[in-house]
């Protein structure tokens, strides 16, 4: 369980009011809301939190307006949450190596270079163009679909309401796309970022002077770019506060922008989000990364500790034992979300571990590691009988 955290091939993905993230063990992890009865139906649910009981092997992931697709590494996809217009009934697929959800309709990219598409077609975005092959990636927007090919052009289908499908003439040498809900992002080899269609809210208009890029997002209304040194830029609607980065935030290796919030998973493995509400409000929790890093239990056989614990308190001495070993017990205030190490040994939270001492003075670390948080240490220093 200690080495669960999303470093070095985790992933994150922002649907529209919630938040995925792929841990190192190939399992998924969710949170956020649903829209409850936005479409006067009764259903209060759509189900994109519901990650499928037993899923693992998980390589990738992906998140539309109201729905989730996980790509397994056996080449299948699994879809669930909003099913209205079959986006989440997943056809017979093999040999998948990209998935992506758009609002309503999915993408799979197979391993010899085709697009499958299901899900809404009132605009076309489900018809994938006679002939298209040798696709490397894909991009599932609003209402249109993107696909990269191994030339570096770029194709696109499906509504074209705002021209977010008018790719711009001459567009060559395209590493990464991005489909948002009106408008369209292209990264090229040269680190720069080229964008169309809608630009109501600036979403579009890429800030003067961007460069050394190496990967893009396009949310709802709002865009994404994840700069060579880790930092983040973000430009377009700012209502929900999707476009307000974070002061300090540095050492991310992946981006995710949503309808309302924007994601950044950093190398440590932590997720950071932000966005979802005006007057910093979190309408549907989808900016709450799951997760506690406190201790509500600590407690050593011995005798007592001091001062009284307390979560917020992170150090505390136990004195004059004339003892070879102590056993400490820890007990997590959540234990879905993190793993817990007594002396630097992983534990179940509430068991109890043994651990040795010697000499004047033994310092013993008690680490809470939330998956996607950062790590709390407390710590119990043991003084000998003087």
């Amino acid at each position: 369980a200690g080495l669960a955290k999303p470093v070095k091939g985790g992933a994150v993905a922002a649907g529209s009011i919630h938040s995925l993230a792929l841990k190192m063990d190939g399992t998924i992890v969710a949170w956020g809301g649903s829209p409850g009865d936005v479409w006067g139906d009764g259903d209060p649910r759509l189900g994109q939190l519901t990650v499928p009981a037993g899923l693992t092997g998980v390589t990738a992931i992906a998140a539309g307006a109201y729905h989730s697709l996980a790509l397994k590494a056996n080449g299948t996809v699994v879809a669930w949450g909003d099913n209205r217009y079959g986006q989440s009934d997943v056809p017979g697929l093999s040999g998948v190596k990209a998935v992506s959800g758009g609002t309503q309709h999915s993408l799979a990219l197979t391993a010899d270079g085709t697009v499958v598409a299901w899900g809404d077609d009132f605009y076309g975005q489900t018809t994938v163009p006679s002939g298209l092959s040798g696709v490397v990636a894909i991009a599932a927007g609003g209402f249109h679909s993107l696909v990269l090919k191994a030339d570096g052009t770029v194709v696109a289908w499906g509504s074209d309401t705002n021209g977010q499908t008018d790719v711009p003439d001459g567009l060559t040498g395209v590493v990464a796309i991005s489909a948002g809900s009106l408008h369209s992002l292209a990264l090229k080899a040269d680190g720069t970022v080229v964008a169309w269609g809608g630009d109501f809210h600036g979403q579009a208009y890429v800030p003067a002077g961007l460069s050394n890029v190496v990967a893009i997002s396009a949310g709802g209304l709002h865009s994404m770019a994840l700069k060579a040194d880790g930092t983040v830029v973000a430009w377009g609607d700012d209502f929900y506060h999707q476009s307000d980065v974070p002061d300090g935030l540095s050492d991310v290796m992946a981006i995710s922008a949503g309808g309302t919030l924007s994601l950044a998973l950093k190398s440590d493995g932590t997720v950071v989000a932000w966005g979802a509400g005006p007057e910093d409000s979190d309408y549907y929790g989808q900016t709450d990364v799951p997760g506690d890093d406190r201790l509500s239990g600590l407690t050593v056989q011995e005798g007592d500790i001091d001062p009284t614990f307390s979560p917020s308190v992170a150090d505390y001495t136990l004195d004059d034992l004339s003892v070879s070993s102590v056993h400490i017990k820890a007990t997590l205030a959540d234990p879905t979300y993190a793993q817990l190490y007594v002396d630097d040994q992983p534990i179940a939270s509430g068991n109890t571990a043994t651990v040795s001492v010697s000499g004047a003075s033994t310092v013993i670390p008690i680490r809470v590691e939330p998956y996607l948080k950062p790590p709390r240490t407390y710590t119990i220093t043991v003084h000998g009988d003087g």
